[in-house]
């Protein structure tokens, strides 16, 4: 299976809904990807913050938001006519001063997050395995490095395996979760703070930079490419919503700032692998 989605030869042979389905489950899940982060980590915390009500008004509503803003950016990458990256696209519609800024901005933006993540995968890692969490971050660096060196074949593949095991970690977390909800915890609200789940969720949501690159794949494709970015954000979505009330019906006032922590604490140490193994799916894609 690896080999077929993995070259492209085949699939240009391949005719019909096959095809597509192929495409666009790869177009999806790059985006979701490229969207679902450490971000989903902090989720929970600013959540209980503010009741799973508002908290889940707000998943919804930002998540609808991102995805529009997603459409939009795709709409220019479709209309270049040309394979872009966030960069070159600004340079093409501002010129080589708009170019220049959002290249400063993608570099701090992307290098921060990629430090995080790294960082992240160390410490998650070594709490997992036992080590040096410098020796697994190294390691994570090196095998992603390899990855992304080899093209973008290989990395669609790779995020489509990934984002499969993600769906499929949350739903396991959830299966195992829900004989310990506690209803009350859901029965919260405080409106006093109500602007603190924005910044977490507007990132969580972020996947500009994944758009350009799913567009590079679903080239041609434009029906194909805006149902991609529809699925992926509708993905998102459930995901978020679900991880928030799993964890804030489990954990309630006791929610940790990294959600996985506070539900291995509660749940012990089975909640305490599939929390880190989502936290390693998520910031490895």
């Amino acid at each position: 299976m690896y080999h077929r989605l993995n070259q492209e030869a085949p699939l240009v042979r391949l005719y019909g809904v096959f095809r597509n389905q192929i495409h666009l489950l790869e177009g999806t899940a790059l985006i979701v990807s490229g969207t679902i982060g450490a971000g989903v980590l902090g989720i929970p915390y600013v959540v209980v913050k503010v009741g799973i009500g508002i908290g889940l008004l707000y998943i919804v509503s930002l998540g609808l938001l991102m995805m529009g803003v997603n459409l939009l950016v795709g709409e220019i990458a479709t209309a270049a006519k040309e394979p872009l990256q966030i960069v070159g696209l600004a340079k093409k519609y501002l010129g080589p001063t708009g170019g220049a800024i959002m290249l400063v901005f993608s570099y701090a933006l992307l290098l921060g997050a990629l430090m995080i993540f790294i960082i992240g995968e160390g410490d998650t890692l070594s709490a997992l395995f036992g080590g040096p969490s410098f020796w697994w971050s190294t390691g994570f660096f090196m095998v992603a490095g390899l990855l992304v060196a080899i093209g973008i074949r290989t990395i669609k593949t790779v995020e489509l395996f990934l984002s499969l095991g993600v769906l499929s970690v949350v739903f396991l977390i959830a299966l195992f979760s829900a004989p310990h909800l506690t209803l009350t915890h859901w029965q919260y609200s405080d409106w006093t703070k109500i602007f603190l789940p924005y910044g977490v969720l507007l990132f969580a949501f972020h996947a500009t930079t994944a758009v350009p690159e799913a567009h590079a794949i679903l080239k041609n494709r434009e029906a194909t490419f805006k149902k991609a970015i529809l699925t992926a954000g509708t993905i998102c979505i459930i995901v978020y919503a679900l991880f928030a009330v799993v964890v804030v019906g489990v954990t309630g006032p006791a929610t940790t700032e990294i959600a996985t922590i506070g539900l291995g604490q509660v749940l012990g140490r089975p909640a305490f692998i599939l929390g880190n193994l989502f936290a390693i799916l998520a910031m490895g894609t």
